[in-house]
């Protein structure tokens, strides 16, 4: 299964960075079927509660 992490600012409740994240969790869904992704974030807890994650299964928030 292929894997990627994702770095920026994310976890500071940002809107505009959390939609950023949005669009590229969209995108690489699309491309990459079955990806599993790391997106590190300030703030885990909270990325990970964030709507944007709902509709990602296989993505896990972690700490930076």
């Amino acid at each position: 299964m292929p894997k990627v992490v994702i770095s920026g600012y994310y976890g500071f409740h940002n809107s505009g960075d959390e939609a950023m994240l949005h669009a590229m969790l969209l995108a690489l869904r699309d491309a990459v079927p079955g990806l599993e992704v790391t997106v590190l974030s300030k703030n885990p807890d909270y990325t990970a509660r964030n709507s944007v994650f709902v509709p990602f299964p296989g993505i896990t928030p972690c700490r930076c």
